[in-house]
């Protein structure tokens, strides 16, 4: 999909930040690619192991962006589920997820509410000559065919809406009619060639394994109060596998990495009372009981497990979808 949709000033400080997006995002995708072949991090539960097909660990580390040694930390997810009557053939799944994945995303739960993650394409840049350039809006993503990456564009920027976002905090669950339209998160994501290869070790005994990834652009999408989200983010990516068993079992493995870790937890005109609270604290113990750091790792992990949480919804949502790919029917197969 091509057009001459002019270019806003708007577009154009989103395209800088997809470039930085890309740039910094391609550094923490290198050093995740290394330490995962080296089955190095040192990694720590974020759930209790209830049951062995949805699994969630967090890690802390350290990388480098841009020179500087940095605080990183991540969650890693797998998600497994038993396709009952799957239709097509292993090798169309790439296909569904290029081409499908994008419109089939969301839905309608049965409160009436939006669910699931709400795609639109923004900008894009052309392979070879590097023209940058707006799609229509609104957007259809029906039309986008993500397989173009790589070939007829350099890369694509999309927005997410993250509907079920209230609906993950178990505390919030009972009120998310009042809160839905009034607490919003979604994300700026850019995603290239870079990023739809090779994101996870090879598994075998799996006939068709996808990946698709992406990195967070640097961009507010819906002001709100959160000091540690999309939009306040230093370097972020989001990385998926999506596999199909012999034995018809449909594996999602996920890895959300980011650097530097958490520097706020609340942000009220740039102000954060919960780590201003920590320093102070530990300022008034001369750091003798190490407040600081255990309420970062306490609360980096919360903050981990929070993210976790969204995406474990998203995939456990979309997995009635996926029972027909490639024809998914969409959100229709989740109303009532």
């Amino acid at each position: 999909m091509t057009d001459a949709t002019p270019l806003m000033a708007q577009d154009r400080i989103l395209i800088e930040k997809s470039e930085q997006a890309l740039r910094q995002g391609g550094q923490l995708l290198a050093w995740w690619r290394e330490v995962s072949a080296r089955g190095s991090l040192k990694i720590f539960p974020l759930m209790p192991n209830e049951n062995p097909d949805i699994t969630m660990e967090g890690f802390f580390d350290h990388v480098t962006i841009d020179g500087k040694l940095t605080p990183a930390m991540g969650v890693l997810q797998t998600i497994r589920f038993k396709l009952a009557s799957p239709t097509g053939p292993a090798s169309t799944l790439e296909d569904f997820i290029h081409k499908q994945l994008l419109s089939v995303a969301h839905w309608q739960n049965p409160d009436g509410l939006p669910g699931g993650f709400g795609y639109s394409v923004l900008l894009n840049k052309a392979k070879g000559n590097g023209e940058y350039g707006r799609f229509p809006i609104p957007s259809d993503t029906k039309s986008v065919d993500l397989g173009q990456i790589g070939k007829q564009y350099e890369w694509i920027m999309l927005q997410v809406d993250l509907n079920d976002f209230v609906r993950s905090f178990p505390p919030l669950r009972r009120y998310v009619k009042q809160l839905a339209g009034i607490i919003r998160e979604a994300a700026h994501l850019v995603v290239n060639e870079d990023f739809m290869r090779d994101l996870f070790p090879g598994i075998p005994g799996k006939p068709a394994q996808t990946d698709l990834g992406y990195a967070f652009v640097p961009a507010t999408v819906y002001p709100n109060f959160f000091g540690f989200g999309p939009g306040r983010f230093g370097t972020a990516v989001k990385l998926f596998r999506f596999g199909l068993l012999e034995d018809g079992i449909f594996e999602v493995d996920m890895a959300f990495l980011l650097a530097p870790r958490s520097e706020k937890v609340l942000y009220f005109w740039g102000f954060d009372p919960v780590y201003s609270t920590v320093n102070l604290l530990d300022a008034l113990t001369l750091g003798k009981r190490n407040i600081k750091q255990r309420a970062h790792d306490k609360l980096d992990a919360v903050m981990l497990r929070q993210h976790g949480q969204v995406h474990e919804n998203f995939i456990l949502g979309l997995s009635r979808i996926l029972e027909g790919f490639p024809e998914a029917g969409g959100p229709d197969r989740l109303k009532g």
